[in-house]
């Protein structure tokens, strides 16, 4: 059975949540083993700019501004 809430509550929930994707999974997985952006890029086959885009992106969507934070929060959630 589901679980029914408010409009009003659910919009502030979603603010409190990050939903992440498997590529992001898998960039801040590569970033936990000490890969720069250029070695990201060259494993999973994308540019520079592409990674460090999603890495940009990826920041502000959970809010860390600094790298060693947001892999920390990933380890910390069990995500990597």
């Amino acid at each position: 059975m589901k679980q029914l809430i408010s409009a009003e509550d659910y919009a502030l929930a979603m603010k409190k949540v990050a939903i992440i994707t498997k590529g992001e999974q898998q960039i801040v997985s590569e970033m936990a083993k000490g890969l720069s952006a250029g070695d990201i890029a060259k494993a999973l086959k994308r540019s520079l700019y592409t990674i460090q885009n999603r890495i940009y992106t990826l920041r502000k969507k959970t809010g860390y501004r600094k790298n060693t934070y947001l892999i920390a929060a990933f380890k910390d959630q069990g995500l990597i």
